[in-house]
């Protein structure tokens, strides 16, 4: 499991990268543990504001994921989940 920021950052791009290839063996893993990933940080590390700045983003996550549009989750992880976390500071 993956307990800090730092590492969630420093694995991110490789998750991107994973989500948006064109073999999907090892997605559904992939996605379990970033999910696990994200939810832990979001409740245990960051403050109430980058909690709730976050949830939009997950909602657009769940609603990706629940689609199996891994593209569209790529994106959202690229574009709206890691720049909230770039800046998040711990709680």
């Amino acid at each position: 499991m993956i307990h800090s920021n730092t590492s969630l950052l420093q694995l991110m791009p490789a998750c991107i990268a994973s989500l948006r290839s064109a073999r999907p063996a090892g997605r559904d893993a992939l996605l379990l543990e970033l999910v696990d990933a994200l939810i832990y940080e979001v409740n245990h590390q960051l403050g109430a504001t980058q909690h709730d700045a976050l949830l939009e983003p997950f909602e657009h996550f769940a609603i990706a994921h629940a689609a199996n549009d891994f593209a569209r989750l790529a994106d959202i992880l690229d574009f709206e989940i890691m720049p909230l976390l770039r800046v998040a500071e711990p709680a």
